[in-house]
């Protein structure tokens, strides 16, 4: 009976935290309305009350400890992250203390610098604390300007920004809404889709294959607002939501982000983090949610520290290196035989064209017996015949191939490279 009724006020507790939290959130959005106008883009809102960055340190913790024997590297960037995250969390604690609950950022671009604060002055809130606070700490190198009294708020910006902030009058509901979308986070971001925006999603759309830029033409003609909330307990949780302009639109979006996420799924470098999203579609939007585990599995793709990049480009930079001694050597064989090209790349090791045997081994795979598939052409190959790509199991994101005229280009479209292996004659 006593564990029924423990069992009880523990739901109990939890909704009705769930609850105060929601009406929180949709407080913040109407306190928000008088700061944003036309030309506003991003809103970003804290609840100073239940905003929590312990999850991401000791996500953060973790990492560090299972990529500590990787690279030396790795475990000196994660710590200038950590750092930064622990002088983020006690401001924010600092700014909590002096009686404010929410914290809101306000850009009119995207550059850094369009932004202004905004901490609305709550019952016992004191005015002189909470300027000191911004004017002294974290985001004082961040955001260059002072503070003001307005609106009962306080606001931090330059000069040109304070202006904006007292003409606002709300002129972009769809904010407020956004942010209201997401009641029951603890953090909120709304990032309102511009002209200019559109415009640069449609330029980058045309520069991929179909697969991949059809979606990003969806977004740059049909989407409203993106909207992420994050909520740190009773365990982290992310959530995004894309509005479109309407359902149709929203259910289209949510197909071609599934093929998508399914091509992603093939890469080993992408294949964790594709199997973390799961879209849906709900109403005249797109909802993708991430609990613990799947943030995990996201962040466990997504924060590659630069060491490791650096060491996988230095790998693929030996390995194209490898392929154009290859392809040299291979061109002189076909001097020395009427034009034709060896039939293996072993004939060049026997023909002393190639001196280390250790050339046909593919760096990023030291242990492969064929770390290069050679493709022989029928006579001398012209400069755009593919003759050399490196060998895998699964596409791997990206394939250094090499061709007729000696060079040698990193191909990052399966797609691609399975027409130029077609035009070959193979599958």
């Amino acid at each position: 009976m006593r564990a029924t009724v423990s069992a009880a006020v523990l739901v109990l507790s939890v909704a009705v935290s769930a609850a105060a939290r929601a009406g929180d959130t949709a407080a913040a959005a109407r306190q928000l309305s008088s700061f944003i106008d036309r030309d506003t883009c991003l809103v970003i809102h804290v609840d100073l009350a239940s905003f929590n960055l312990d999850p991401i340190q000791k996500w953060l913790s973790d990492y560090r400890e299972s990529h500590r024997a990787e690279a030396g590297a790795v475990d000196s960037d994660a710590k200038s992250l950590s750092d930064i995250i622990d002088r983020a969390a006690s401001w924010l604690a600092d700014l909590r203390k002096t009686g404010a609950k929410n914290l809101f950022l306000v850009a009119a671009a995207l550059d850094g610098q369009s932004c202004y604060l905004v901490v609305p002055l709550a019952d016992g809130a004191d005015n002189a604390v909470v300027t000191k606070v911004l004017e002294q700490g974290f985001v004082a190198g961040l955001i260059i300007g002072r503070c003001e009294r307005m609106k009962d708020s306080i606001v931090m910006g330059n000069d040109e920004m304070l202006r904006k902030a007292r003409a606002a009058v709300g002129d972009r509901p769809e904010m407020p809404e956004a942010i209201e979308s997401l009641r029951g986070t603890d953090a909120q971001a709304a990032l309102i889709v511009s002209a200019q925006m559109r415009e640069a999603l449609q330029n980058v759309a045309q520069k991929l294959p179909d697969e991949d830029g059809k979606p990003l033409n969806q977004l740059s003609t049909g989407l409203n607002w993106l909207a992420l909330g994050y909520r740190a307990s009773p365990s982290p949780s992310v959530t995004l939501l894309a509005q479109m302009t309407d359902r149709t639109t929203a259910k289209s979006l949510a197909d071609n982000a599934i093929a998508t996420i399914e091509r992603f799924r093939q890469r080993p470098a992408l294949a964790r983090m594709a199997g973390a999203l799961k879209p849906r579609v709900d109403g005249d939007r797109l909802v993708i949610s991430l609990d613990q585990r799947q943030l995990a599995m996201a962040f466990a793709d997504l924060a590659v520290p630069a060491a490791l990049r650096a060491r996988f480009k230095a790998s693929q930079a030996t390995s194209m290196d490898h392929m154009k001694a290859i392809l040299r050597a291979c061109a002189a064989y076909g001097f020395l035989h009427n034009g034709q090209w060896p039939d293996s790349l072993d004939r060049l090791v026997s023909d002393k064209l190639i001196a280390d045997p250790g050339i046909l081994r593919a760096p990023r795979q030291p242990g492969r017996e064929q770390a290069y598939v050679y493709l022989k052409p029928a006579g001398k190959p012209g400069p755009l015949t593919m003759v050399l790509y490196e060998a895998y199991d699964r596409w791997p994101g990206e394939v250094a191939v090499g061709f007729g005229d000696g060079h040698v280009e990193v191909i990052a479209s399966e797609a691609g490279f399975r027409r130029l292996l077609q035009r070959r004659g193979g599958r």
